[in-house]
């Protein structure tokens, strides 16, 4: 058995274990469906800033929920991949045979994440099509691209939490000042960035998950295309945000497995 087919089989196994669990898209369902109908009545009851929002605010903080859900759990899941590499061996296997590398074990360790995100997403889809919310103006196409460049955004840093997590032992810390709870309000999660503070709107600039809600909102809800100036923007924030991830995350990953090597400080995660 090569490498690449053994690499095979524990992403598998890691699949069948993930299946396992098998409370986990019910929860997931209870849980989006508390948040639909906590959103609904905000929109019913007309609490939510309406003057500016690109559409209905139902369907607005729909995406935003969607989107944080299906990205953040992959994100998450990059730096617990490397956490279980170091700890069942892997790790080691992987630096022996030399192919396929870390970073090749840790998008592959994304499917079975990616599996349970998309049914989420789908989830969303359902329930808020029963609770009214629609999308008649979506451009499918142009948000298809968006979320497929903001995967790559996401992906690409979790090799920088991998690396995080062989190099400090815990959690990227960067990871929550810039994906955490506080990220996703600034970012435009539940309101729009226009309704904060202008210090605070500067702050949200810096966010990559702010492209990410501005560019899917901007295709689902007002039918903006590559023509739209705001569109645009996204694009270009999202892939050079991800160019730089990948290029960032490749070299760390690369000093996180030399000092490792050279301390011998492996199995030591908190």
């Amino acid at each position: 058995m090569n490498s690449w087919h053994l690499l095979r089989a524990i992403v598998l196994l890691r699949s069948r274990t993930a299946l396992t669990y098998r409370l986990d898209l019910p929860g997931s369902a209870i849980a989006i469906l508390i948040s639909c109908l906590m959103f609904y009545g905000i929109d019913r009851i007309g609490f939510a800033p309406s003057s500016s929002l690109p559409g209905d605010y139902f369907a607005f903080v729909l995406v935003g929920l969607a989107t944080n859900g299906l990205l953040l759990g992959l994100l998450h899941q990059s730096a617990m991949a490397a956490s279980q590499a170091e700890q069942e061996g892997v790790l080691a296997f992987l630096w022996l045979s030399g192919r396929p590398t870390l970073p090749h074990y840790l998008l592959l360790s994304l499917l079975p994440a990616a599996a349970l995100r998309i049914g989420e997403l789908l989830l969303f889809a359902l329930i808020g099509a029963l609770f009214g919310a629609r999308l008649p103006l979506a451009d499918w196409p142009t948000a298809g691209v968006v979320l497929l460049l903001s995967l790559w955004m996401f992906a690409a840093f979790g090799l920088i939490s991998a690396a995080a997590q062989l190099w400090l032992k815990r959690h990227n810390p960067l990871q929550t000042l810039l994906f955490g709870g506080v990220a996703a309000v600034l970012a435009g999660t539940y309101f729009p960035v226009a309704v904060l503070p202008e210090s605070l709107q500067l702050i949200s600039r810096l966010l990559p998950i702010t492209y990410t809600l501005e560019g899917l909102r901007a295709a689902l809800l007002t039918g903006g295309d590559w023509h739209d100036p705001s569109v645009r923007l996204a694009l270009a924030a999202i892939a050079a945000a991800a160019l730089l991830f990948s290029l960032c995350g490749l070299w760390l990953l690369r000093l996180a497995e030399e000092r490792v090597r050279r301390e011998g400080s492996l199995r030591l995660f908190d």
